[in-house]
């Protein structure tokens, strides 16, 4: 069998495409939108809305939101402790000021339970936790009602970019989400300049 003369030779690295984000209008029409949707119950609306926003104002990874316990948020404290993310690691998120009503609603509505369940987000029907099956079902609901896609990965990557253009340190961000390298974070650099250059280009200076 004859050698290909090229086998030696290295592949070129394809780009990485920029993370897909959320507007600040859809991520208001999508946490509005919750509050008239259809819910079983007063403790699932305030349960979804809870999950929504702290995807949004946390960049937390889908199972490490499912993998959360009560003890792991500390309303008072101001904290989410995630306790063996991505690589086994764990990590302090600061709870946002937008965030902190929202989870004392969630909170409250919890008490409703006899029986509480040791994970923060549970089933509305009993203390279980909640799968990515529940997850994907429940965004898919909200987008349909909102006209807005997105997936629980496009929530962190909203995160991510608005943590940017609001001029917190590129390190800190990459603490909070969770990255190893700090490359990953730098894709939102890319993006925040990307739109930025859609900014020049409606400028006239002369």
């Amino acid at each position: 069998m004859k050698r290909n003369p090229t086998d030696n030779i290295e592949k070129p690295k394809l780009p990485k495409s920029l993370p897909r984000f959320l507007t600040k209008d859809e991520m208001k029409n999508i946490l509005s939108t919750i509050d008239w949707i259809s819910w079983r119950t007063n403790f699932e609306r305030n349960r979804n809305k809870a999950i929504i926003a702290t995807f949004l104002f946390t960049g937390i990874r889908h199972q490490e939101l499912l993998n959360l316990r009560n003890d792991d948020v500390d309303i008072s404290g101001g904290n989410i402790f995630v306790k063996n993310g991505k690589g086994s690691k764990d990590r302090l998120i600061p709870i946002q000021n937008q965030l902190l009503p929202i989870l004392k609603s969630y909170v409250q509505s919890k008490k409703a339970f006899k029986n509480p369940s040791v994970w923060f987000f549970h089933s509305s029907k009993s203390e279980k936790q909640l799968g990515q099956k529940d997850i994907r079902a429940m965004c898919k609901k909200i987008s349909k009602s909102s006209k807005v896609y997105f997936t629980p990965h496009m929530l962190r990557h909203t995160f991510g970019r608005l943590s940017v253009e609001n001029n917190i340190n590129i390190f800190g961000i990459q603490q909070i989400m969770g990255h190893s390298d700090i490359k990953t974070t730098q894709r939102y650099l890319s993006v925040s300049l990307k739109a930025l250059k859609d900014e020049y280009a409606k400028v006239e200076f002369l």
